[in-house]
């Protein structure tokens, strides 16, 4: 659980439209001690599930922290990788958050998210041109992700299951391993 002052500096935060998502993100990790990120990053994916709790500036905010929080770990790893992946490929959603996601990864352009987090949120969505991006399904994606942190080498079927373990229920484990079975 968070407490009103640190709920206060999160939003304070995501409303830092104007800055670069860089220097947002950089705010987050040094304002708050590290032992409360994964309840604050709780708490974003929280309000990212209801679309409409946060203004669209500030939703892109919320991935960029979620993304960057645990992006020391491998992206299969990272424990809000999940929700990144539904939001970017949920057909409900803007196109403009689900590119956002997707650079964050590396799915989509040339996999480099310096850029993106160069700019403001306000820049980048006035730059938003949709007609230049693709985005593809769920399980590409987790697909694409599992392959960026093993190299074709050391993917076994251990490995893609303890990847995707906390990703994803049975079902979707099953689907998941048996298109890797078909890669390898």
């Amino acid at each position: 659980m968070i407490g009103i002052q640190e709920s206060k500096e999160l939003f304070a935060l995501l409303n830092s439209d104007q800055r670069s998502i860089d220097q947002v993100v950089q705010d987050f990790t040094s304002k708050f001690p590290h032992a409360i990120h994964f309840n604050l990053c709780c708490s974003l994916a929280f309000l990212i599930e209801d679309n409409d709790m946060l203004k669209p500036t500030q939703r892109l905010i919320a991935f960029a922290v979620l993304h960057h929080t645990c992006s020391s770990q491998h992206s299969s790893a990272n424990p809000f990788i999940s929700i990144l992946v539904n939001v970017a490929c949920d057909d409900s959603i803007e196109k403009m958050e689900r590119a956002f996601i997707l650079q964050l990864l590396g799915s989509v352009g040339d996999g480099n998210s310096r850029e993106v987090l160069s700019q403001s949120v306000l820049d980048y969505i006035n730059g938003f041109d949709s007609s230049s991006v693709v985005i593809g399904n769920k399980w590409d994606t987790y697909l694409d992700l599992l392959q960026a942190d093993y190299t074709e080498g050391q993917l076994t079927r251990e490995a893609a299951e303890e990847a995707v373990e906390e990703q994803a229920d049975e079902v979707v484990l099953g689907v998941l391993l048996d298109r890797l079975e078909v890669l390898l």
